[in-house]
């Protein structure tokens, strides 16, 4: 039977597809949308014959390691002056109402470390980062906290 357009989203947001990478966490891609040949349109590329986990994350536990995340940031030998958050839109989507409960949890945990500390960031398509030796990868449904630091000659 050919997938429904229509809700469709509302039910792959909460079920995102985990290319197994050996050794390592899953890499995380979005299925967005059906084609009218009954294909998935996912974002990021997944190449062929890849083996795929269908994922479903708890919330509760995707808002606890971006606090974690911001925490960390805030431990560093040197601090930060800044931070900087690049959240997946699809993120935002899945948590849906309790996405404000992310942000709070970036904030307090920020908070904690440094009361003059404010996350400012974007809503992104994905974010690319280095992963050990691997080069670039794209990652849907993460958060990226960084900081910046003014370094003194």
């Amino acid at each position: 039977r050919p997938l429904d357009a229509g809700p469709f989203y509302d039910v792959a947001k909460e079920y995102p597809f985990g290319m197994i990478k050996g050794g390592d966490e899953d890499l995380v891609r979005d299925p967005i949308a059906t084609t009218p040949e009954g294909g998935l349109i996912c974002i990021g590329d997944i190449p062929e014959n890849t083996s795929l986990n269908i994922l479903k994350g708890q919330k509760s536990a995707l808002i606890a390691a971006s606090g974690r995340a911001a925490g960390y940031l805030c431990h560093q030998s040197q601090p930060v002056e800044q931070c900087l958050v690049f959240d997946c839109v699809s993120r935002s989507l899945y948590l849906d109402k309790t996405y404000a409960k992310e942000l709070d949890m970036i904030h307090n945990s920020l908070h904690l470390a440094n009361s003059s500390l404010i996350a400012e960031g974007v809503l992104s398509i994905g974010e690319i980062a280095s992963s050990d030796q691997n080069g670039l990868v794209f990652f849907n449904k993460t958060t990226v906290i960084g900081g910046l630091r003014r370094i003194e000659n």
